[in-house]
């Protein structure tokens, strides 16, 4: 009966063999001794994901999160640019005692209600437009051109990706002669690196602008099913051969 002095169970991670476990016996290795040894490199290798899972879940921002601040400093640009047109509106003498009110009106989106949240706060001589409004002043009218969560490639590292944030808006200041004159764009993008596992847990599914296309990773068939069955079917040919072994 042959002995066997080293058993050596080894892992895949990130296309990586590394030890796990190493168990020295003076003993032939029984089958038990075996399928424990799977057993506890399966029960540890859970404990690991679910660990990184709940580290990611805890330390890295949900994509809302990270376009809620986008919107905030997006509102505060648009704030000293509409103090700026009211300092030349003066200048020029465009305010009468009857149209010294700027109003704003939003164009539809879904996410118009996240800056909205914030242009009343940070600029309080503006009004909400309203349809009896019409002809009492100047508009200033609000359009978001993008807001948006995208994922890219991460060329060092196929299992992490970098996320992107972005908003931009645009506005334009109607006077109650009909010119319209339009203001610079607001543009603000935020990107970090995240893994592909956290990707659930900072989505909003309620929000379709804070979720993003996940882009398959290079060689992403081999790597998600090949892969895996090829280190199951060595793993089961190296017991069938092991306890051949052990029998003869």
């Amino acid at each position: 009966m042959a002995e066997f002095q080293e058993l050596y169970v080894w892992q895949v991670v990130f296309g990586k063999a590394q030890s796990i476990c190493v168990v020295r016996r003076s003993e032939s290795c029984s089958l038990a001794s075996i399928v424990y040894i799977l057993v506890l490199w399966i029960v540890t290798t859970t404990a690991v994901d679910a660990q990184a899972q709940s580290g990611v879940q805890s330390t890295t921002v949900r994509n809302l999160t990270v376009l809620d601040s986008l919107a905030r400093k997006t509102s505060r640009a648009l704030a000293e640019q509409v103090k700026a047109e009211q300092v030349k509106a003066e200048q020029a003498r465009q305010f009468h005692t009857t149209q010294d009110t700027l109003r704003y009106v939003f164009a539809t989106h879904a996410a118009s209600w996240m800056l909205d949240q914030y242009v009343l706060t940070d600029n309080p001589a503006l009004k909400r437009f309203r349809t009896s409004d019409s002809g009492k002043g100047r508009i200033l009218s609000l359009r978001m051109i993008d807001f948006a969560v995208r994922y890219f490639l991460v060329e060092t590292d196929d299992d992490a990706l970098a996320r992107e944030a972005s908003i931009i808006v645009s506005a334009s200041i109607e006077e109650p002669s009909g010119a319209v004159r339009q203001l610079t764009n607001i543009s603000y993008q935020q990107r970090d690196t995240i893994t592909r596992r956290a990707v659930p847990l900072l989505e909003s599914r309620q929000y379709e602008f804070a979720n993003g296309i996940v882009p398959e990773p290079p060689g992403g068939f081999m790597k998600s099913v090949v892969e895996p069955l090829v280190v199951i079917a060595a793993a089961v040919i190296a017991l069938v051969l092991l306890f051949t072994v052990r029998t003869q």
